[in-house]
């Protein structure tokens, strides 16, 4: 019986482990064998003690102009313990040949993605 309980226990310890190391990344679209890097970017932020910092991905850069069209977008989050940012898709992407990412902190955090096009 006290095995069985021990082994509950470890269990749900394991579970409770595995859902707060989660992170937050996103994909748009899909890649296809014939795709290539339009774009690859390191995007970081600090935390800002009580605040929550926020920026926005704009591909191409001002002033520079993209004919490909995107097929895929990943943003990798590469905080795995569940405080990293969110990133949300405000305009473009996939099937556009433009797009803009809004990446946000949690309160009291920074981010830092892998923004790959």
């Amino acid at each position: 019986m006290a095995h069985k309980f021990i082994l509950g226990l470890a269990t749900l310890i394991t579970l409770v482990a595995a859902a707060n190391c989660q992170s937050h990344s996103m994909t748009w679209g899909q890649r296809t064998s014939e795709d290539r890097l339009l774009h690859n970017s390191i995007e970081y932020e600090e935390f800002k003690p009580l605040q929550i910092v926020k920026r926005d991905v704009h591909f191409p850069k001002a002033g520079e102009i993209n004919y490909a069209t995107i097929t895929c977008i990943n943003a990798t989050d590469q905080y795995i313990n569940d405080n990293g940012g969110y990133v949300s898709l405000l305009a473009g992407g996939v099937n556009n040949n433009y797009t803009t990412l809004h990446i946000k902190s949690q309160w009291n955090h920074g981010f830092n993605f892998i923004i790959d096009i």
